[in-house]
């Protein structure tokens, strides 16, 4: 039996906000979808933004190392469009994620299991 798990993680760079970080990477298709432009979407990655930055890690390292938490991931796919975030990515096998994250990033799926439906 194969499982697959399809994750994607955007690399955000700026100051105002959610709205203006998922516009700031040109992603202005996915930010009209009312799938992903919905109060729980936002709130949910804010969740888990605050949870990165509170253990100095990007989230997108913290998206990736969870990943290769979890049993039934043999491996991941990344995707990168610059040599930095390929760095990035490749760098998360380096991460190791402790209980009290990994509890933190459960309890917000456990509230929000599915915040863009």
């Amino acid at each position: 039996m194969y499982r697959v798990v399809c994750v994607r993680v955007f690399f955000f760079q700026a100051e105002d906000g959610i709205r203006d970080l998922v516009r700031s990477r040109g992603l202005g298709d996915v930010y009209k979808r009312q799938r992903y432009n919905s109060p729980v979407t936002f709130e949910v990655v804010r969740k888990y933004l605050d949870i990165a930055n509170q253990n100095g890690i990007s989230m997108a390292k913290m998206s990736l190392a969870y990943l290769l938490t979890k049993s039934f991931v043999s491996s991941v796919i990344i995707g990168a469009t610059d040599n930095i975030q390929l760095k990035e990515n490749i760098e998360s096998i380096h991460v190791k994620l402790s209980d009290e994250i990994l509890n933190e990033i459960e309890l917000v799926h456990k509230d929000f299991s599915n915040p863009a439906p």
